[in-house]
């Protein structure tokens, strides 16, 4: 290109004016100065022909364009010779209505040519003409006003001033613009069905957002979170708050509203709340505006709701400021906090009845407190639990209030976990039909069908609502408490009626209601165990008191004992209760026994357990662990047991557990053994096929670290080598050859340094005596002490244990030694109560230290003393020592009752007849004597009898051999003290047991409506006589109780009527005056 100017500081770029001056004075322009449009980006400009003269404001229709850098027309310009057409621009349009507008033209040159005509032309299409809609608004040059009618509401319209002179039509460059919406009336409703486009007379303004990234979108299902669909219909609103910024704003603009007229308005619409990001607070602030531009926030509502993803129904009420406007819009604004998408749907916005209904306090009262029992559990069973008075203002609308949910939350001092605790609600009984009540640990919604629950335009209506309680999971003396929550309170009322205000006067609370759980039965917790003979069960077997639906009575303490159909130790075992359950510790069986049953007893309730069997103390042991593996090889790693037993054992049943330290331990192999061990035989298991071994059993685990090892038979323990605290190194072989030792401490066991071993080798084997003892004899028997003979086994000594009162359930281990005492129980002690009283050459000695009328049970072994080595053949036998000397009963109690004392004990071995004497406010001082004939016993205290053979103010009130005597005829609050006196033949009890007790009334300290009743009245008001109130009462009285008779205090006459029985007379407080007062008793 040739140019007659270079300037290299020009850079164009499309938004830029350039002006041609003289003298610093415009002549010709392109572009509209203090304009920033884009108007020439990309394009090349050239000026039409018919423009002959410069103007000094732009006008776009003078210039035609062509293609970016197309320069073919540079330097040079082709001009219309003669008259061409004017040249004008377009007046901006303005005053838009619905149907009318504002524009006109500036006639800036007549392109030499007289104007004969000028205006504006319009259409809904790009470049209008004058074939299209025109004003006519003079001639000439210089500026008009034109008037722009009869156009359709919310459309957009193409507008272009023109003017004709004799060459022909110029027109000015082209306006646009859309006339306003047509107002909306109430009700008014929008479901956004616009094909995902925002819907006619709406709109979105921009509030903040600093980067553009903010939109609100019109979608068929919701993103963020997947999958939810509209409300209604195929569209909804979303924001995308789930991708822009936190803080960013839009709002959401309706079309222009008409409210005149209107009153009471409310706006509804559905809002999508789910459980995500909950702690982003994205929001929903419903809004009102008479301009546009200043807007009023009426409701916020939050995104979030932790019960799950769903649409929610809200509703604002409009403030009486948005009433009666010829000009309203109501805004949604959105706002982010970088949380999941907003949605909103369905908005109707209606002119409501009256909004001040509410919940209050009954006004006959709250329903009284009390107790639930625990197996009020159906429908029929629902107690009452809670009023409340729903109350229709009658401000004005006529109607009734519809109510279409009640919400219920917890009182203050409810413990009760409602969805554990409560099955069902009812509303007066039943008597109003509700839907399905949703019920949570925060609240409960009652969903009540428009027209089921009505309340009459300024009428009130008294609500009792009642619950009955699930069959399981019930905590005893759990509270159930309610309330209703005036500034949240969640209900609901249909629409077609008066609604509720948005907050309450006051809360409305309930009385509190206390579970009872009664014990009907006894159920086993923890079953009895299979426990090896002598060795604690464990776990301890547990029972819990219970109704009958199993829920556990919390408060229940009765006396509890079990006793077993086998040889459990103490029988019967008593039991300690905790939160109503008993545990049973430290039960040990003395002897074998199969399908044995546990039976637990507490009072006139008892339980069954299943079977379970006690089984032998096993002979099987661990007796070699090789970590490091036989003679150090890494295949072959291996572990033994023995069997020191006269018997082989089948091995169907026992499991091994390998446990090996990965910090922490861990069961690396569990092994379910097979085959049989034969008596004094070793078994062998092997890690690994791999292996120099001759195994027993093939496993397959690597002994890589730290271990221990556990032997079980039916799941039970029955021996441990090591521990996770004491345990066994992997560098090392390990053999136990102390086989009748304690093989669970590391400590006895030999280390072999990381070689060697005997694997199925029996490392302790012995060669028993073939001839057990036999021919066992009992002489010079005495209340202490006998002589026992038997004649030898083949083993140059002999061993006998001795157990009191049950059989010998222990026997001796080859290679162990044993310590004997003539002396029971100063002996060498094995498993429990099993004492070693001979251990020696002979065949004869003389067992002391017993006592009297006791069963003693002997076991003899026979054993070469060498290697003591035994034949674990018994020889058996028992003797049971004279009974003389009477024993003390144990045990002794009183229970304290009301006029009555119920003494118990427990019986001793040696008696025959247990004598008590009693004696009123001290001890008695008779010594008993003879055979016992004399005495002769009555339970009711002070009658005589037998008084001659006792000392003064000495009664016999109990003879025989039972447990308990309940003694009557006793004075409440003296104290009597019973001597419990045993006999054998003419002997007695050195010095008796004593129990003292005092009786008592069991006056209750909580007094429940129906405990008394008034059976009649003797007023003499302002007569000068007694006032007499005649209250039957159907519990006990203690004195000082008070009775409020309207507002009389009323109190016991004379302490001495709380003996005298179940009936009390009153006299009022002369200072007081009844009459005109209400006639009723409260407690």
């Amino acid at each position: 290109v040739t140019s007659d100017l270079a300037n290299g500081s020009l850079d164009f770029n499309g938004d830029d004016v350039v002006t041609l001056a003289k003298s610093s004075t415009n002549i010709d322009v392109i572009g509209t100065i203090g304009s920033t449009a884009n108007f020439a980006e990309n394009v090349t400009w050239v000026r039409k022909s018919t423009v002959t003269s410069p103007v000094t404001t732009y006008n776009s229709a003078e210039w035609d364009s062509y293609a970016e850098d197309d320069v073919s027309d540079l330097g040079s310009h082709t001009m219309a010779c003669g008259p061409s057409v004017p040249s004008l621009t377009t007046t901006a349009i303005s005053s838009i209505t619905t149907t009318t507008a504002s524009s006109g033209g500036n006639v800036t040159n007549d392109g030499s040519s007289t104007v004969t005509s000028r205006g504006v032309c319009w259409s809904t299409s790009s470049s209008p003409t004058t074939a299209d809609s025109k004003t006519v608004d003079g001639s000439g040059t210089g500026s008009f006003v034109s008037s722009i009618t009869g156009l359709s509401a919310n459309t957009t319209y193409y507008v272009r001033a023109y003017a004709i002179n004799t060459t022909g039509t110029g027109y000015g460059d082209e306006k646009v613009f859309t006339t306003s919406c047509t107002s909306a009336t109430i009700p008014y409703s929008e479901g956004f069905e616009n094909g995902g486009s925002i819907p006619n007379c709406w709109s979105v303004e921009t509030v903040t957002d600093s980067d553009s990234d903010a939109e609100i979108t019109f979608e068929m299902s919701t993103s963020n979170p997947t999958g939810g669909s509209p409300d209604e219909g195929s569209y909804l609103v979303r924001f995308n708050s789930y991708s822009n910024d936190v803080g960013d704003e839009l709002r959401l603009i309706s079309q222009t509203l008409n409210t005149t007229g209107n009153s009471n308005l409310e706006v509804h619409f559905a809002m999508f709340e789910d459980n995500g990001y909950s702690s982003n607070n994205e929001t929903v602030t419903l809004q009102w505006s008479t301009d546009g531009s200043i807007w009023n926030t009426v409701d916020t509502y939050n995104r979030y709701n932790a019960s799950g993803n769903d649409w929610s129904d809200k509703v604002s009420y409009l403030p009486i400021g948005a009433e009666n406007q010829s000009t309203l819009y109501v805004g949604f604004l959105f706002y982010s906090d970088w949380g999941n998408d907003i949605y909103i749907d369905d908005v109707v916005i209606i002119e409501g009845n009256d909004s001040d209904s509410e919940a209050s306090a009954p006004t006959g009262g709250q329903q009284a407190g009390g107790t639930i029992s625990s197996l009020d559990d159906t429908d029929a069973e629902a107690v009452n639990v809670f009023k409340f008075d729903i109350d229709d203002q009658g401000s004005g609308d006529g109607t009734a209030t519809k109510v279409t949910n009640i919400r219920i939350l917890p009182g203050a001092n409810n413990t009760a976990d409602w969805t554990d605790h409560i099955q069902g609600v009812k509303l007066n009984g039943g008597a109003i039909t509700i839907g399905s009540p949703t019920i949570t640990d925060t609240y409960i919604d009652i969903p009540i069908t428009s027209g089921n629950l009505d309340v009459s335009d300024g009428a009130s209506s008294t609500i009792t609502m009642s619950v009955y309680l699930n069959t399981s999971n019930i905590i005893d003396a759990a509270t159930l408490s309610f309330m209703i929550d005036a500034s949240a309170h969640g209900w609901t009322a249909d629409v077609a009626g008066s609604t509720f205000a948005s907050t309450f006067t006051a809360d409305v609370v309930s009385n509190d209601f206390v579970i009872d759980v009664s014990a009907t039965q006894l159920v086993y917790v923890t079953q009895p165990s299979n426990t090896i003979v002598s060795q604690t069960m464990s776990p301890d077997p547990t029972v819990k008191a219970c109704d009958a639906n199993g829920n556990t009575d919390t408060g229940y303490s009765s006396l509890i004992s079990v006793s077993s159909d086998g040889s459990l130790t103490g029988d019967p075992v008593s039991g300690t209760w905790s939160a109503g359950v008993a545990t049973f510790a430290n039960l040990v069986h003395s002897a074998t026994g199969t399908t044995l049953t546990l039976t637990a007893t507490s009072g006139a309730l008892n339980v069954a357990s299943n079977n379970y069997d006690i089984t032998d103390v096993p002979s099987i042991f661990i007796s070699e662990i090789s970590p490091k593996g036989y003679n150090g090889g890494f295949n072959d790693e291996f572990i033994e047991l023995t069997n020191n037993g006269s018997s082989s054992i089948d091995l169907t049943n026992y499991t091994l557990e390998y446990w090996e330290d990965q910090t922490p331990y861990t069961l690396e192999e569990n092994m379910n053994l097979t085959g049989t061990i034969a008596a004094n035989s070793a078994y062998v298991i092997a890690a690994r096929s791999t292996n120099n071994l001759s195994e027993d059993f093939l496993a397959s685990f690597t002994m890589s670290g730290n271990c221990y090892v556990i032997l079980k038979e039916n799941g039970i323990v029955i021996d441990e080598a090591g521990s996770s605290s004491d345990d066994f190194l992997d560098n090392t072989n390990y053999e136990f050859t102390n086989c009748g030792g304690d093989n669970k401490p590391t400590a006895n066991w030999d280390d072999l340094s990381g070689i060697g071993g005997t694997p199925g080798v029996v490392n302790c084997a012995c060669t028993p005596p073939t001839t057990a003892p036999s021919g066992i004899g009992f002489s010079s028997v005495t209340g202490t002490s006998m002589t026992v003979s038997w004649t030898p086994g083949d083993g140059d000594y002999s061993l006998v244990l001795v157990h009191q009162e049950a059989a010998v359930d222990a026997e001796p281990s080859s290679g162990s030694t044993y310590t004997a005492n003539a002396t029971y129980g100063s002996g060498s002690e094995l498993g429990t109560g099993n004492f070693v009283a001979y251990n020696n050459t002979g065949s004869s000695f003389t067992l002391s230290g017993l006592s009297d009328g006791y069963t003693y049970y002997f076991a003899i072994y026979t054993y070469n003393s060498t290697d003591d080595c035994y034949n674990m053949t018994e020889l058996t036998g028992n003797q049971t020592t004279i009974c003389s000397t009477p024993g003390n009963v144990t045990g002794a109690s009183a229970t304290i009752g009301n006029t009555e004392l119920t003494i118990g004990w427990t019986n001793p071995i040696c008696y025959d007849e247990i004598v008590i004497i009693a004696k009123e406010a001290g001890s008695p001082s008779s010594t008993l004597s003879g055979d016992g004939s004399s005495y002769v016993a009555n339970a009711a205290f002070a009658t005589t009898g037998t008084d001659a053979f006792l000392n003064a103010d000495d009664y016999c009130v109990y003879k025989g051999t039972g447990t308990s005597v309940n003694v009557t005829g006793l004075t409440n609050g003296t104290n009597y003290c019973f001597h419990i006196h045993t006999r054998v033949g003419t002997n007695w009890t050195t010095t008796p047991i004593e129990v003292c007790a005092t009786p008592t009334l069991n006056v209750p300290t909580t007094l429940y409506p129906g405990d008394f009743i008034i059976v009649g009245f003797d007023t003499n008001i302002g007569g000068g006589g007694d006032d007499i109130i005649s209250i039957a009462s159907f519990v006990p009285i203690g004195t000082g109780t008070t009775f409020i008779l309207a507002n009389v205090l009323y109190e016991y006459e004379d302490a001495a009527y709380v003996s005298t029985g179940r009936w009390y007379r009153c006299s009022s407080d002369a200072s007081k005056d009844i009459s005109g007062h209400p006639q009723y008793l409260e407690v």
